[in-house]
């Protein structure tokens, strides 16, 4: 199973790197530099794709194990530490590394989520003050007319 925990390991880091990522994102948007996030989200891509390739691998030795004890479902790794009980306590904490960072993801994400909409918000509200689809001033004029009708966008639409 030493196979096995050295998979665990590199998977390990790969979710500590896109946690990192994460945390950087968060600088990024508040910062509003949104033209640093394209080599990020990309950086991130590529270790998504090292996570999916290291998975298939997991999964196949577990599975080529789980065929030499006549086992037909896919094993995980509680299952495993039974059958390798020396390698138990690593395979054990390596995957409460993992799940603990990814809850972290997680959280960041969601977190990242939400600065991205808030700046969204804020874009459409500066917009609509600017391009005047303000709902009127309510002020009047010295004979009691609505002054409202003379305000003008600051963007000219017609052609």
């Amino acid at each position: 199973m030493k196979q096995m925990i050295e998979i665990l390991k590199k998977q390990l880091e790969i979710y500590k790197e896109i946690l990192k990522i994460s945390e950087d994102k968060t600088d990024i948007i508040v910062k509003d530099k949104v033209e640093e996030l394209k080599p990020m989200v990309e950086r991130e891509e590529t270790l998504v794709e090292g996570y999916i390739a290291l998975e298939k691998e997991r999964i196949g030795i577990i599975k080529a194990f789980a065929d030499s004890k006549g086992i037909s479902k896919l094993l995980r790794i509680d299952d495993l530490c039974e059958y390798f009980p020396d390698d138990a306590d690593e395979m054990k904490s390596l995957k409460e590394e993992i799940l603990d960072v990814t809850r972290k993801i997680k959280i960041k994400n969601a977190t990242n989520q939400e600065l991205v909409k808030n700046s969204l918000e804020f874009l459409n509200f500066s917009i609509g003050l600017i391009a005047g689809t303000n709902r009127g001033t309510g002020t009047y004029g010295k004979e009691g007319n609505s002054l409202d009708s003379e305000a003008r966008n600051f963007f000219d639409l017609s052609l």
